[in-house]
């Protein structure tokens, strides 16, 4: 196990920096320096991570958990070879690259998890606090000065979509502490800015977190009035409408999300399950409808890298792999939701576990920002975080 060092000013202050570093920091070095990719930040807040994590833990890993994770590793790196092998792929420099890319990202997120899962409570809900805080600064500020019908960026994040899948977990783990009246004041402050913003990623996050929050408190009415409310608003909103509505759409992005799930799919069929190999999608012939679609809206290369979500490109490229990945994913979510709906006391640790969790999905099944970003790390940080003593 970890022996964490015990709570002072100084330590809390190195988490609070290390959580906002990981999750900031890749967003801002994208609009500082490249404008698109969040990777010129990621792996400078990964190194910055390890060095943190050196300083103020003194640690023994069991053998049997290393193990496991080796060996997790090691399957992985099989199953790519014969990927490559079997597909004879010409981009092997490049997904061979991306691979390295991706095991430091996992190695990150098992130093994380260990963070995660030994800090005291008291430093979970301080730094989960302040970083609500700054987040919600970031919000106002950006409303205020920034955020029109020309410029969507925030000052921290480059897109509404970006902000909402940061902000989204840190929200969720904050609201739950929350009484009835300042969960009631905050679900529509944030109901009204996603209208405003029109992110659908944020209204999305949101109705998940209401859910969770009304069921599990027996507020059945209010739950039946906030999805009428939403409904209705989707339905006479333009924007919301043309993002949900599949019949004869030809909005971008529904048709780029719809693609996503074809080519995974397509994949599927066209390997015999084994996929087209790490970071090829896009760069392998299995268009489909929805790409002849984009292909005649003169958008032909619109998001062809990724699956407009994570999830398919995930199933696209590693095949049944990713699927048994997803499936697996799935398992833990559902597990996170009957000790969210269920269990009586939420301790810190179990809310910080259950934001990762439900705010992956948005990365896996709604918007996606590929495998090196934030939500890769969140998303294999709940992976090592499955154990008992996680969850206390």
């Amino acid at each position: 196990m970890i022996i964490v060092k015990k709570f002072n000013t100084y330590s809390f202050s190195i988490y609070l920096l290390l959580f906002l570093i990981l999750l900031i920091f890749p967003s801002v070095f994208a609009i500082l320096f490249d404008g698109t990719s969040k990777r010129i930040g990621i792996y400078p807040g990964i190194l910055l991570l390890l060095v943190l994590f050196t300083i103020l833990n003194n640690y023994r890993i069991k053998r049997k958990v290393l193990a496991i994770k080796y060996f997790f590793i090691f399957s992985i790196i099989i199953h790519l070879i014969l990927s490559y092998i079997l597909s004879r792929t010409d981009f092997f420099l490049r997904s061979f690259y991306s691979f390295i890319l991706i095991l430091i990202i996992i190695i990150s997120a098992f130093t994380f998890a260990n963070i995660c899962n030994n800090i005291r409570n008291k430093i979970i809900e301080n730094t989960l606090f302040y970083s609500f805080i700054i987040l919600n600064i970031d919000l106002i500020f950006s409303l205020l000065f920034k955020i029109n019908h020309l410029d969507k960026s925030f000052f921290l994040f480059p897109e509404p979509s970006h902000f909402a899948l940061i902000y989204i977990p840190i929200l969720f783990f904050n609201i739950f502490r929350f009484s009835i009246f300042k969960f009631s004041f905050f679900s529509f402050i944030v109901f009204m800015v996603a209208i405003h913003i029109k992110s659908l990623v944020l209204l999305f996050g949101l109705s998940i977190i209401v859910f969770l929050y009304l069921f599990r408190n027996k507020h059945y009415t209010s739950l039946i009035l906030f999805f009428c409310l939403s409904i209705i608003t989707i339905s006479t909103n333009q924007y919301f409408y043309d993002r949900l509505n599949v019949v004869d759409t030809e909005n971008l992005s529904l048709l780029v999300f719809l693609c996503g799930w074809e080519r995974a799919y397509l994949s599927l069929l066209n390997t015999n399950g084994l996929g087209v190999g790490l970071n090829q999608l896009g760069f392998t012939n299995n268009a489909g409808f929805f790409r002849d679609v984009l292909i005649k809206l003169n958008a032909p290369t619109l998001n062809i890298y990724d699956g407009g979500s994570t999830a398919p490109k995930i199933i696209s490229e590693l095949g049944l792999v990713g699927l048994f990945i997803i499936v697996f994913y799935l398992k833990i979510s559902a597990q996170a939701l009957k000790k969210i709906l269920y269990v009586q006391f939420l301790s810190p640790r179990l809310l910080l576990y259950s934001s990762f969790v439900f705010s992956s999905l948005l990365d896996l099944f709604i918007r996606g920002t590929g495998y090196f970003s934030v939500n890769m790390i969140l998303f294999f940080t709940v992976c090592f975080m499955t154990h008992k003593n996680s969850l206390d």
